[in-house]
């Protein structure tokens, strides 16, 4: 209600899988004020298909989605504060919801809300102990600002000659968040960075962080007898397979960027930067989306 609007509504078909209705959703604060208005002391309030009169048009198309004949919205609320809303929905027939079946409504609402607001908090106190310990929230690595301030140390120090600095995204991760959810998104995230950390040879000068949204930087040692394009290429391509095997349906595509940390580079932006414009030049298909920071990238790189 703060801002205006929703931005996403799900259905929920199954224990593992949840179904994008509609991209975009416009809730006015009068359209709220309108149907929690009616709320019986269960908390909630029952919509029928023709009893749509005092609703905007938008509000219509949002309430009776999928052909919904009767819509069932119960409010939830933690300590005095609403916090959302459930909507029980029946496709098939218009149905008469009696007190005892709206009591009964109305408990269970209550049990999502506690389990709502108590998972809230756990998540809330999560996020202030891993801003606290320079973690990222999501996928626990260390910050960025953090990583960035150990590859500085070990850059000035002089060790950095022999590492690389691997930069890779996700081709269009939008669109994976918009097709599949933002649950489904954020899992593959921390599955990469598990998968990553589990690929590596050792754990020594090896740093590793989620630079922002689906942008990975590893900092690690790297053996020079090994072209490090195509290790790096077998390595995303396990990824994808495994992941293939996991979402059959999803297009994913990761492109990467490397630079070989060279005696002259005594700066960690600048070895994070040249990564990252090798990665802008990887190429656009799975199969070959790897790119190595060369003397030809450098010149072109300098030029601009």
């Amino acid at each position: 209600v703060a801002e205006q609007k929703i931005n996403r509504v799900f259905q929920w078909v199954s224990e593992e899988e949840y179904r994008l209705l509609i991209d975009e959703i416009h809730f006015s604060k009068s359209d709220f004020i309108t149907l929690f208005r009616h709320n019986d002391e269960y908390g909630t309030v029952v919509i029928q298909e023709n009893d749509l009169a005092e609703y905007s048009e938008q509000r219509r198309k949002n309430v009776l989605q999928c052909g919904a004949k009767t819509v069932v919205c119960a409010a939830m609320y933690c300590e005095g504060s609403y916090t959302g809303a459930i909507a029980y929905v029946t496709c098939q027939e218009k149905r008469l919801w009696s007190r005892e079946d709206r009591k009964l409504l109305g408990e269970v609402t209550k049990i999502i809300s506690a389990h709502y607001a108590k998972n809230q908090a756990f998540n809330s106190a999560y996020r202030s102990i891993a801003a606290e310990s320079g973690r990222d929230q999501l996928t626990g690595l260390s910050s960025f600002s953090r990583f960035r301030e150990n590859v500085e140390k070990m850059l000035i120090g002089g060790y950095g000659p022999g590492h690389a600095v691997i930069y890779t995204d996700f081709e269009k991760f939008k669109r994976i968040n918009a097709k599949y959810g933002y649950r489904v998104g954020d899992q593959i995230l921390r599955q990469f960075s598990e998968y990553v950390i589990s690929v590596l040879k050792t754990d020594m000068d090896v740093y590793f962080t989620r630079a922002i949204s689906d942008h990975f930087i590893l900092f690690t040692p790297c053996d020079m007898d090994v072209d490090p394009e195509t290790s790096v290429l077998k390595t995303n391509q396990e990824f994808l397979r495994q992941m293939k095997e996991k979402y059959p349906d999803m297009e994913l595509c990761v492109r990467t960027g490397i630079y070989l940390i060279t005696k002259e580079c005594n700066n960690a932006s600048e070895a994070i930067d040249a990564a990252n414009y090798a990665r802008k030049y990887a190429a656009g298909n799975c199969g070959t989306g790897v790119k190595l920071y060369d003397e030809e990238l450098k010149k072109q790189s300098d030029a601009e």
